[in-house]
């Protein structure tokens, strides 16, 4: 039987509305801008409670070892396309509004990936993967919908951002909020974590719950905002909730987080009440660490880790992350081994197209039930990527990631020997991480973007709040949709928030000596990550290592070869926002743009 009858069947199937097992799961993705390794509570500090983003790990599975890129564009670039950046062009700096770069446009996205299984797909929040032209814009690059922002970052308020390039003679700066093409000049003034969490809702408001929906909410907390600091929604409530916070940069930076979870615990709640989350994927994560050093540092913390954000060290690229989702076979652990962002397109599209074809079978289990037929689908199965790209396997070879699925939800170790933290031909400075995740060898220096942070000062008084983990919003709409299911107690919160802070009893980790000697990797560093996670004591010298070395280079000398020299360019004048109304827009799609008016003499 031809794979184009296979699918005729399916489609057929669905139109008539049949009510089907194996549904192909709704997706959430939730990502935090800039937000530190530490500064989620599940991780060990007691200076305030995530709620619910502990709720959700605690419900799920914590990712220990979750890898990003070290900067936003190139996190985001290997999120929606399973491939390291390096392949892409975008291994460098992150792109500035008015640059002329943006996601090749021959490289399949998650989204368009989904759509082809008959997903709807909505994009609220952040881009920051090219917007020059139309079609590099979310909604031709996968996206049915978006709300939100292009570049990197805006205003908590005005939504507003300037060109970040020195290389240009002017302050370009204009307006950067839409719903698609339009811009939401009417939505200007409100804050931007309670916007897009309310668009959020919308959408899950709105979703046809015959139609599975992947839904991705990239968040500006908690970057810093307009005036280059995360901005506070009520001044007031700040200081009366976390006036015990003396560092007033660190204060305003934990009242945004605040409102993040807030928001996470207001999307699982919503997907609870629209009977939607007893069959969804939901993942929460940060794109890199905490700038805690120079640009847009924002009061971050990534301790006791080394580095923060823009770094190689594990501060700027070991970030937090968690998944919950009552599919998940084996629940409430703390996954160790190493999880990279590349790895979430096909552990994903992998989910989603099982149960794609799960439907396909099942359907035509019910419309021909015969020997022949079953061995024919049989042999189609094992073969599920041809069936649900079209018949196109090329959206699905040369990935960067594996899929994980069923390591994260049976709690097993992962085949993953090698993977690429980044390369960059611009600058010697690179790192690689192989052996399953123990040893990373690295090369060069950021300078003080490499040195380790101070853990925030906790007053003695503060204890770890479980209890609003367990009323928290996110808990509770778990717990409502899955009835029956055995709820968390304060006893399994204490012990899986032990194992997720074991960073912190680490001997090597907690040695102030080695903590404040700040040796850079000038040349060769070799470190071993299950014995000293905080890069205290480079290997590089040991005898001993030298295979391990030898092996790493050889590994980091193949991604090398399949580098492409990146994309960046000067920001271009023409771009100016002066010229189109006060915003941001397509400007080399200039004739559909809404012009300044004409003043009148």
């Amino acid at each position: 039987m031809k794979i184009a009858l296979l699918l005729g069947l399916f489609l057929v199937s669905c139109a008539q509305g049949e009510n089907v097992k194996n549904r192909p799961p709704n997706i959430v993705m939730i990502l935090a801008d800039d937000m530190g390794s530490n500064d989620v509570s599940y991780r060990g500090s007691d200076q305030f409670t995530t709620s619910n983003i502990d709720a959700l790990g605690y419900n799920g599975v914590i990712l220990d070892r979750h890898y990003t890129q070290a900067i936003c564009t190139p996190s985001r670039a290997a999120l929606l396309t399973g491939k390291n950046p390096s392949r892409l062009g975008l291994q460098g700096s992150p792109i500035s509004a008015g640059e002329d770069r943006h996601l090749p446009r021959n490289v399949e996205t998650l989204p368009s990936l989904l759509k082809n299984l008959g997903y709807d797909t909505h994009l609220v929040g952040k881009w920051h993967l090219g917007a020059a032209r139309r079609e590099d814009t979310p909604t031709r690059r996968g996206f049915d919908s978006h709300y939100g922002y292009w570049n990197g970052y805006v205003g908590y308020y005005t939504y507003e951002v300037n060109a970040s390039k020195a290389d240009i003679p002017q302050v370009l700066r204009g307006f950067d909020l839409r719903q698609g093409f339009t811009d939401a000049w009417e939505d200007r003034g409100t804050y931007a974590t309670d916007l897009f969490t309310r668009k959020t809702l919308e959408v899950i408001e709105k979703q046809d719950k015959n139609v599975p929906m992947f839904l991705m909410v990239a968040h500006l907390g908690v970057h810093t905002g307009d005036d280059e600091a995360v901005e506070v929604k009520d001044e007031k409530s700040m200081n009366e909730t976390f006036g015990y916070i003396e560092d007033m940069e660190r204060r305003r930076y934990v009242d945004a987080l605040k409102h993040l979870d807030d928001s996470v615990g207001s999307i699982v709640e919503k997907l609870q009440e629209q009977d939607m989350l007893n069959n969804t994927i939901v993942v929460f994560m940060s794109d890199n660490g905490a700038p805690v050093n120079g640009m847009f540092h924002n009061g971050g913390s990534n301790y006791p880790l080394r580095g923060q954000k823009s770094s190689l060290h594990e501060g700027g690229v070991r970030n937090a992350a968690v998944v919950y989702s009552p599919l998940l076979e084996t629940k409430n652990y703390v996954y160790t081994h190493p999880v990279h962002i590349t790895d979430w397109l096909p552990t994903l599209y992998g989910i989603a197209g099982n149960s794609y074809i799960e439907r396909v079978l099942m359907n035509l289990h019910d419309e021909i039930n015969s020997k022949t037929t079953h061995q024919i689908i049989s042999l189609d199965k094992l073969n599920y990527q041809f069936i649900i790209s079209g018949g196109d396997v090329t959206a699905l070879k040369n990935l960067d990631g594996v899929d994980q699925w069923q390591n994260l939800s049976g709690n097993r170790p992962n085949r993953r020997k090698t993977f690429l933290v980044n390369i960059d031909e611009a600058v010697p400075y690179w790192a690689v991480i192989g052996f399953e995740g123990r040893y990373k060898l690295m090369n060069g220096t950021r300078g003080d973007l490499d040195i380790y942070g101070r853990e925030p000062e906790v007053p003695s008084t503060l204890v770890y709040d479980v209890s609003s983990v367990l009323d928290s919003a996110a808990n509770k709409g778990i717990q409502k949709s899955t009835p029956g299911r055995t709820g968390l107690t304060p006893t399994t919160i204490e012990t899986l928030r032990k194992t997720a802070s074991s960073l912190r009893r680490n001997k090597k980790c907690q040695d102030v000596d080695r903590r404040t000697k700040n040796e850079m990797c000038s040349s060769l560093c070799l470190f071993d990550l299950f014995e000293d996670p905080c890069e205290t004591e480079s290997l590089i010298n040991d005898p001993t290592k030298k295979s391990i070395v030898e092996t790493l280079m050889v590994d980091l000398e193949k991604f090398r070869k399949e580098m492409i020299p990146q994309t960046n360019c000067i920001v271009d004048v023409a771009s100016d926002p002066a010229k189109y109304n006060g915003t941001w827009c397509t400007w080399k799609d200039d004739e559909l743009c809404v012009k300044t008016p004409l003043k009148m003499s």
